[in-house]
């Protein structure tokens, strides 16, 4: 009996065609598993409290619009200087009309007397009433006359500096204190307020 040789390379395949549903499942195993993760993702964005505000945005309004270092300023009404001012630095607040100076040294011009020399620690311009406050440390001079307060303001429409903390004046053997004191630039007149004492000499004069 005569058997028909077998041809090489032509061995019977044992496997099997997948069925047609098993390429889905995984991919629509993959599917779910994404939409479980974005599921959980939303949820929990959904019931996390939000995102505290950075500090930067929360101090936008207390930042100055101009920053500047080792500055002076003149105030000049029809022609003639009121007062000058130079400062380590200034920092200019737009929406308040508001200028805050470090270190100032003020001088206030006057006609009939000596000028009035201001340093404090920190000052203060209102630049929509031209108001002067001067604080911390607060030294007056004027020829042999030393002022001491803690906080004044100049008042541009009296053209007045006011103390507006118990304050002395001194000169040699004078001492004269008193809860306010105010000095009339103009008028070379000097008011004394509230609580008033010390000693004086016949020659004293602000």
């Amino acid at each position: 009996m005569n058997k028909t040789p077998k041809q090489p390379g032509s061995r019977k395949s044992n496997s099997r065609p997948f069925p047609a549903g098993a390429k889905i499942i995984p991919a629509l195993a993959g599917i779910l598993l994404v939409m479980a993760i974005v599921g959980v993702f939303i949820e929990r964005r959904r019931h996390s409290p939000p995102p505290e505000q950075a500090p930067e945005a929360r101090t936008d309004s207390k930042r100055p619009s101009l920053s500047l270092k080792k500055i002076s300023q003149t105030s000049v009404k029809n022609g003639v200087r009121e007062w000058s001012l130079e400062a380590d630095s200034a920092r200019y607040f737009k929406e308040k009309n508001r200028a805050v100076f470090e270190n100032p040294s003020l001088v206030f011009f006057r006609k009939n007397a000596p000028n009035i020399q201001i340093f404090a620690r920190q000052g203060v311009l209102l630049t929509d009433s031209n108001r002067v406050e001067a604080m911390g440390a607060v030294r007056a001079l004027s020829g042999a006359y030393a002022l001491r307060a803690d906080k004044i303001a100049y008042d541009d429409k009296k053209r007045a500096i006011v103390s507006m903390a118990p304050s002395r004046i001194r000169s040699g053997a004078s001492v004269l204190q008193a809860d306010r004191i105010s000095i009339f630039l103009d008028e070379d007149r000097t008011v004394f307020e509230g609580n008033v004492k010390g000693t004086l000499d016949e020659h004293f004069a602000f």
